[in-house]
């Protein structure tokens, strides 16, 4: 199977599932519990994501081998995911501040 082969099924299964989830859950009550702990899913995913962007795999913080301009945007997105517990204001100013520096920097 080639790799644009496989990609392209990659993309449709996970597409399929978060499609899956949109159009259920019009029909679909889910109970209290389960709502509250899927709320805390996206900023633990989001954690996710960064920290593993900036460590190693035993945890050592990328000081030297990470980009400059990719530590300053996770600690702009710190400071505003601390100051306004938003997800989508998070991403904006994360990567807003690394397209920014990035395009500034060269």
């Amino acid at each position: 199977m080639s790799a644009l082969v496989a990609f392209t099924l990659a993309g449709a299964v996970t597409w399929g599932l978060r499609a899956s989830f949109v159009l259920a859950g019009q029909r679909v009550n889910i109970p209290v519990r389960a709502e509250r702990a899927l709320a805390d899913s996206r900023p633990a995913i989001l954690a996710s994501l960064v920290g593993a962007a900036l460590t190693t795999p035993s945890g050592a913080i990328l000081w030297f081998s990470t980009p400059p301009t990719w530590l300053v945007a996770a600690v702009v997105a710190a400071a505003v995911a601390h100051r306004t517990r938003s997800v989508p204001a998070t991403s904006v100013a994360g990567m807003g501040t690394l397209w920014m520096l990035t395009l500034v920097s060269g």
